[in-house]
């Protein structure tokens, strides 16, 4: 693997955190430079891989395009005691 198909990878991880994410966001969860974190996320956007994703209070953030289903089987306290 080399180094920009590692930074891609980062940078879907990062995106899979956050949920929508701004560039900024993205590069400083795995501290990359700007330089590189916005060329591979452009990349990204250009496979499919990440979305633009207008949010209100942050201008343009970025999600993934294809998430994993969570399964996620909710239990209370009182349920499991019962």
């Amino acid at each position: 693997m080399d180094r920009e198909e590692a930074q891609r990878e980062l940078m879907l991880r990062a995106a899979r955190s956050y949920g929508v994410g701004t560039l900024g966001d993205l590069a400083t969860y795995y501290e990359i430079p700007a330089k590189n974190a916005r060329a591979r996320v452009a990349e990204l956007v250009e496979q499919g891989a990440l979305r633009r994703q207008p949010v209100a209070w942050l201008g343009i953030g970025h999600a993934v395009t294809r998430l994993r289903p969570c399964r996620f089987e909710w239990k209370s306290a009182w349920s499991a005691a019962s």
